[in-house]
């Protein structure tokens, strides 16, 4: 896969990303959800090295650097100014200090984050994801130097592990049981990835192909609608989910290849390397957006708290205003910031 193809299907999965989070219509979401957040973790797992891992320290302090560190600094920050954003109704509800404690507590660990950057949860599960890796990768190499043999198993055990934790979740009420399907999912789909990436599957570039992947998808849809496919299945739907999302994955990377040949590459080559920027601040600007909207259709000002979005029926087009700022506004602020940094910093050298 080239850079440059990758980079595209990261924009459209992260476009797809707040789409879905946007309030559109819910057959939209259901067709969204069942590959956007898998696409990243497979994108992940097939540029894993496990040459990486030798040095266990390098590896530890490059995930700390690009995925601790930006959960724990902007968890801090959001936690610092929640109550100022509850004053004007851009959070759901006033912390007390026992809830900024427990934060504080949990944040350390990649718990606790606040709703506005609630999708920093993907980042929590590619960090546990990388250091599960590199536990299994030196287990693996110590009993043997197959690489692929260590991708097999990562596979199946993270399958394995996938099913018995969305058993569990119908007969064990509590919160730490119900995150187990999106991390155990997470890492089926990373798995996925690294196998591909060892076995050197490559996608075949064939519209026919691709026509019949929306197919399928629109028709999963329609007979298995899964608003949260992760953690609202049974242990039974698991194959589905994992087929449905390895479905998605192909018809994003084949849309990938041909929008790779447009005017929008270098457009959305740069969305899919800032695609980070726009995970940490599209929700917040969901709230100036429905700030705007209270506005202009003289809605109580307590509707701006409704989270994500203001709510709407399903024939809205509200979603667009939401989706277009909420991926242009992170980035223009990306270009501002960059632009003020590189005309100050001749100054300050």
């Amino acid at each position: 896969m080239r850079n440059n193809t990758v980079s595209i299907a990261k924009a459209i999965g992260i476009i797809l990303m707040v789409v879905g989070h946007s309030g559109c219509p819910k057959g939209l979401c259901q067709f969204i959800y069942l590959f956007h957040m898998p696409l990243f973790f497979f994108i992940s797992g097939y540029f894993f090295n496990p040459d990486s891992t030798d040095s266990k320290k390098t590896f530890l302090i490059r995930k700390v650097q690009t995925l601790w560190m930006p959960f724990v600094k902007w968890s801090f920050i959001f936690l610092l100014l929640h109550n100022l954003l509850y004053s004007i109704n851009f959070e759901t509800d006033l912390y007390t200090w026992n809830d900024i404690w427990q934060r504080i507590l949990l944040i350390p660990f990649m718990f606790g984050e606040d709703t506005l950057v609630g999708g920093y949860w993907f980042l929590n599960n590619l960090f546990y994801c990388s250091v599960l890796c590199l536990l299994f990768t030196w287990v693996i190499k110590f009993l043997s130097h197959n690489i692929r043999l260590i991708a097999i198993l990562f596979l199946v055990i993270g399958v394995s592990v996938f099913m018995l934790s969305l058993f569990f979740t119908h007969i064990i009420d509590n919160d730490v049981v119900k995150r187990l399907p999106i991390m155990c999912f997470s890492g089926v789909m990373f798995g996925t990835g690294y196998v591909f990436s060892q076995f050197r599957f490559k996608f075949i570039q064939n519209k026919w192909l691709w026509m019949m992947s929306f197919a399928i998808l629109v028709v999963g849809v329609v007979l298995k609608p899964l608003i949260r496919p992760f953690t609202s299945a049974t242990a039974f739907d698991a194959p589905y989910i994992i087929i449905m999302a390895l479905v998605g994955v192909y018809f994003v990377f084949y849309l990938a290849h041909v929008l790779n040949k447009t005017y929008l590459k270098k457009l959305l080559v740069y969305v899919g390397d800032n695609s980070l920027i726009i995970l940490t601040f599209h929700f917040l600007v969901f709230k100036f957006a429905s700030w705007f909207i209270v506005l202009v259709s003289d809605l109580p000002m307590s509707e701006i708290a409704s989270h994500p979005h203001i709510k709407f029926g399903e024939s809205n087009w509200w979603w667009l205003f939401y989706t277009i700022l909420g991926v242009s506004l992170p980035l223009l602020f990306k270009l501002l910031k960059d632009k003020t940094w590189s005309s100050i910093r001749p100054i300050i050298k």
